[in-house]
């Protein structure tokens, strides 16, 4: 029975005995383990799937050679739900009742997973929670942005994009907008545009910046510079995280990619979630 700072384990023997005890989640603690354990041969190992805790020990058990077999925590407690009528609920029963399950019912080993499979498993999850965490400043970003300068959203058809962004690292509010020269303005929103804008784009905006609703606030003087620089800093990680995942698929040498809408972030997530596809008796 898997947790973050300790484990709980139950060795069942063919002849029935049992045995019981704790051992921490560090190196220590493993080797504890493993010299409790009998032969890989004549041993096989079961533990619920709970997030990242388990997976340091089920590396270091494979390395040693032994057969894992992880559970759907939701199908255990169905499971003992159905078949007893105990009240009280610890670490170590559930470690005995694990441990039975293996005993009772038809089990295969765990495949092994590709280093590859589980690189790949690990950036594109990383990704995924970075790409949240840049979407949720994100909005928050032009929340503020419509309360101080609702005019600036209407402006740029990408608010995000980096000729608003450019803008705002500069001049940050409407106040300071509405005060700078044009020429100067005109010639920062024509590089970062690459010629996109010019001065006459730089003049609207600066009368937009005079007329503004938005309400000014000190706190926008300082909110939107932190903003910017999460953001920029997120996308960086990401496209890191990406170049990465774009290198791994190359090694695997997949086809995924070549099926039509598929590129190298969506590709990496499939095959990192499926995993060993020989997991899979059909293809459906």
């Amino acid at each position: 029975d898997v947790s973050s700072e300790k484990h709980d384990c139950c060795i069942l023997k063919e002849d029935g005995a049992c045995e019981v005890f704790t051992f921490r989640n560090n190196e220590n603690g493993f080797r504890e383990l493993l010299g409790s354990l009998p032969s890989p041969e004549d041993t096989i190992i079961g533990l619920e799937a709970t997030g990242i805790y388990g997976n340091n020990l089920v590396d270091f058990l494979r390395r040693k050679g032994f057969k894992t077999v992880t559970f759907n925590p939701l199908n255990i407690k169905r499971l003992a739900a159905a078949t007893t009528l105990r009240k009280t609920k610890t670490d170590k029963t559930d470690a005995k009742f694990i441990a039975r399950s293996i005993a009772v019912l038809d089990v295969q080993p765990d495949h092994n997973i590709l280093y590859h499979i589980s690189e790949l498993k690990s950036l594109s999850r990383s990704r995924f929670s970075v790409v949240q965490d840049r979407s949720r400043l994100e909005s928050q970003f032009k929340s503020t942005l419509m309360l101080a300068f609702p005019e600036f959203v209407s402006f740029f058809s990408d608010c995000f994009g980096a000729t608003a962004l450019a803008v705002l690292e500069k001049y940050i509010c409407p106040r300071n907008i509405a005060k700078c020269r044009t020429n100067a303005l005109a010639k920062l929103m024509h590089t970062a545009s690459r010629g996109r804008f010019g001065y006459e784009d730089a003049q609207k905006l600066v009368q937009l910046a005079k007329t503004t609703v938005g309400t000014h606030s000190d706190a926008v003087s300082i909110m939107i510079p932190y903003y910017i620089s999460q953001i920029r800093i997120l996308s960086k990680q990401i496209s890191l995280l990406e170049k990465q995942m774009g290198v791994i698929l190359a090694e695997i040498d997949s086809p995924i990619t070549t099926i039509p809408g598929i590129g190298t972030v969506l590709g990496s997530m499939i095959l990192a979630e499926i995993g060993d596809i020989n997991r899979f008796s059909t293809p459906s």
